[in-house]
């Protein structure tokens, strides 16, 4: 059971930070917030919040510094998920079908090609997969 919510909080959590920086950010947050809520209602809001506050700091860090950003809030809300699954075994469930959920909605917004505009030299590709093609100086 230990191996099953260690594998099953590192998913979650990277999952979690992966969604800071997408479109589904609200209904993610929404969702592990609502779990912590139903270990105790004071948590929901209070998680809320700090995991606003998370992406807002993960959104403002400098380039260089994402991945360790990231690594860092990884490894936090790892070992939250982790103690809530451990109290609450009975939200495993829950928390699969958060995944799930922004999985198949992942899925559908990955179909289609996305341009952006960057004056500067910058270059950047967050989450999903397929190929990135950048073109510097027109």
């Amino acid at each position: 059971m230990q191996d099953q919510i260690l594998e099953l909080s590192t998913t979650a959590a990277t999952t979690l930070v992966k969604a800071m920086v997408t479109d589904g950010w609200p209904k993610v947050r929404d969702g592990v917030a609502g779990l912590f809520g139903r270990r105790r209602k004071d948590e929901q809001e209070q998680i809320r919040d700090e995991l606003d506050r998370a992406r807002d700091e993960l959104c403002a860090v400098e380039a260089e510094r994402t991945e360790e950003e990231s690594a860092d809030l990884r490894t936090e809300w790892r070992a939250r998920l982790g103690r809530l699954l451990r109290s609450r075994p009975d939200l495993a469930d829950e928390l699969r079908a958060i995944l799930a959920d922004l999985d198949h909605w992942e899925e559908e917004e990955s179909d289609g090609i996305h341009h952006n505009t960057f004056h500067g030299p910058t270059a950047f590709k967050v989450g999903g997969s397929g190929d990135q093609h950048n073109t510097f100086g027109g």
